[in-house]
């Protein structure tokens, strides 16, 4: 039986790997259409890649020393969601880089957070089925969001689609920082 909390956390985690599911396949589309090239649009993307893994380790370390994982959490989503935002309303190559380095921040912060709060509230005695949850609900909805995505762009454009996006993360960072449940998950000692 898994416990409310965790339900909340992976309803949250799908909300954003819906989120991220639908920005990143249509990112090298989205940079074409703004007339910048294929190689700008792959270079960006491995830079993003290559800031969000350093940023992991670092994020990691500094948020061992930090009680409360709730609040990186919360601060990743909104950072994530502030991120997409930039990136849609970016005009230029630059504008574009510094929208992707703040998604590999956002999504540094609230990684390590988001795992050590997870592990720290499941059952050791079945921790791989608590895991394999969070990771088969991950696909699905990763296959979801992109059939999704691809609707949503073709019928309303991508600034729109990731000015959206960028709010639903908005929202669900919002909703992480207030959640009482997680709060909860704060005190509980395994």
């Amino acid at each position: 039986m898994i416990k409310k909390p965790l339900k909340i956390l992976i309803l949250v985690s799908s909300i954003m790997t819906f989120v991220g599911s639908i920005f990143t396949p249509f990112y090298i589309t989205y940079i074409q259409s703004l007339n910048q090239s294929f190689l700008f649009a792959g270079s960006s993307l491995a830079l993003f890649s290559i800031v969000t893994g350093i940023f992991v380790f670092i994020f990691g370390k500094v948020g061992s020393h930090y009680a409360n994982k709730k609040n990186l959490i919360s601060l990743g989503y909104i950072t994530r969601g502030l991120a997409f935002i930039v990136v849609a309303v970016s005009l230029s190559s630059a504008e574009l880089i510094r929208g992707l380095i703040m998604l590999a921040i956002g999504t540094a912060i609230s990684l390590p957070a988001f795992d050590a709060l997870y592990t720290k509230h499941i059952h050791t005695t079945d921790s791989s089925v608590q895991w394999a949850g969070l990771q088969s609900v991950s696909y699905i909805i990763a296959g979801i969001a992109a059939y999704v995505g691809t609707v949503l762009i073709q019928h309303f454009g991508f600034r729109e689609i990731f000015m959206s996006l960028g709010v639903l993360a908005l929202l669900v960072g919002i909703y992480v920082y207030f959640n009482k449940d997680l709060m909860k998950i704060e005190e509980v000692s395994i």
